[in-house]
Parts: structure tokens; sequence; C-alpha cells
């Protein structure tokens, strides 16, 4: 009979299999509130015939993503039962000249939709994040939240 030997990357393998699922559930339990949806919520606003809540996916500041532009993730709640009633929904930092500029589509769970957003390099205090929805009927719905609320 062959005897027992140590293989210490078996022990360092069992190791990462208990502790990778902590740090994960660690992480992903952080990046909510009470409300579900971010760790900071700002105010609901009526925005057509629906509602629509606005959060922070992360408290951290905008990051540099592989394009180099800044950004940050923001999520949004829509009223319940009201996402089959619009076609989309664009979330950007200064008002939208059209549905081609809208900025980030929303997309994801119903319950909690979410967006990459794009910061300029440059902001002033009187910018805005807007949400644009644009209905089955072709109609565009927009409401700001201002950047000095959403930006602390």
């Amino acid at each position: 009979m062959k005897p027992l030997r140590y293989h210490p990357w078996r022990y360092h393998l069992s190791i990462a299999v208990l502790i990778i699922p902590i740090l994960w559930a660690g992480d992903f339990l952080h990046t909510f509130s009470r409300e579900g949806i971010g760790v900071q919520v700002f105010e609901t606003k009526q925005i057509g015939p629906w509602t629509a809540t606005l959060a922070e996916k992360y408290h951290a500041p905008p990051y540099r993503d592989p394009t180099g532009t800044m950004t940050k993730d923001f999520a949004v709640r829509f009223c319940e039962g009201c996402i089959d009633q619009f076609k989309a929904a664009y979330l950007k930092v200064g008002k939208p000249r059209s549905v081609r500029a809208a900025g980030a589509m929303l997309g994801g769970a119903a319950y909690a939709m979410e967006a990459h957003v794009q910061f300029p390099p440059k902001l002033e205090p009187t910018d805005t994040m807007w949400l644009t929805i644009e209905g089955w009927d072709g109609k565009l719905h927009q409401v700001s939240w201002p950047l000095t609320e959403i930006t602390k």
C-alpha cells in the first residue's frame, strides 16, 4: 500500500472553493439598499404615465472603462407591471438631443434595470442625469435628477 502524500495544491484549492463564494456574497450584499436596487436610492419621479426610481449601483466614484471613458453604474426601478408598456429606456448625463443620442440603454431584470452611464470629462454644477423612455407609440418621455444630488 502506498503512503499518503501531502499535496499543497489540494489544500489551497479547497480554501479557494470555500472563500470565493463568501467574498462574492459579501460583494453582492453590499450592492443593495433596503429597496433592493442599489446602495443609494434617489427620489422616485413621474415620467409620463409611469414612475421611476434611480439608484447608484455602487457607492464609488466613476471608473475608467476599457475605452478610457469615465463610467458609473446605475439602476432604475419602474412601477410594478409597467415594464411591458414601453419599448426602451435610456440614462444619460446631459439632456439628450434625440433618441439616437439618448445615452446608455437600460437592461437586465425588470425590477432593477441597469446601465453603465458615461460621464463627461468635466462636470458642471448644473449638469443633470436624464432618463428617457420611448413608448410603443413612439412618444418620448423624459425626467431628470440633478447631478449635485447624485455625485455627493
